[in-house]
């Protein structure tokens, strides 16, 4: 995925997982569900394409980028 012509946002902790981004869903431990809902929403105003939201703790996110090394990708 060649990202030299979009803006990329890394959710870290603000989004876990991809499954969260696309169904709006807040984690179990977020102290305020409504909160992390919002901010899910505001991401995806933060980017032409959603599909450059990287999230925190997602395994996706190591298949979705060119490979540098094991367990490393490039990202921009």
């Amino acid at each position: 995925m060649d990202t030299r012509a979009e803006k990329v946002l890394l959710a870290s902790d603000d989004d876990w997982f991809y499954y969260n981004l696309q169904h709006l869903l807040a984690i179990p431990l977020a102290f305020d569900g409504g909160a992390y809902i919002r901010e899910l929403r505001r991401m995806n105003t933060l980017v032409t394409n959603p599909a450059f939201i990287v999230p925190g703790h997602d395994p996706l996110v190591l298949s979705k980028f060119p490979a540098v090394a094991e367990g490393v990708v490039r990202i921009r």
